[in-house]
């Protein structure tokens, strides 16, 4: 049951497009379907949560955080094609790449 769950938010983050270019959508993408969100705000929120993370001492805990938030990153970037083009195009990528180099 719990992989089921996993498979659907899975498939929906994969569905997920941004919601500042909604109004350009036809009515085949515009679906109550298709969740909308704010890959800026999104991205900022993954940037501010590994910023945090290399600012902590290491520990148990902080691992934890760190491989759920790369993950969840991982997944978008891998499996949503509009949020892989909105990550690339960011020209303040030093936001997410930094922390992962401390």
């Amino acid at each position: 049951a719990l992989s089921v769950r996993c498979d659907r938010f899975a498939d929906l983050l994969a569905k997920a497009r941004n919601e500042r270019y909604s109004e350009d959508m036809d009515q085949f993408e515009r679906s109550p379907v298709i969740p909308l969100l704010s890959f800026s705000d999104l991205y900022l929120l993954c940037c501010s949560r590994l910023h945090e993370w290399s600012a902590e001492e290491p520990n148990h805990s902080r691992s934890i955080r760190a491989e759920g938030t790369l993950l969840f990153c991982y997944m978008l970037l891998r499996r949503n094609a509009a949020f892989r083009d909105f990550f690339v195009a960011r020209t303040d990528m030093d936001l997410f790449v930094l922390p992962l180099l401390e």
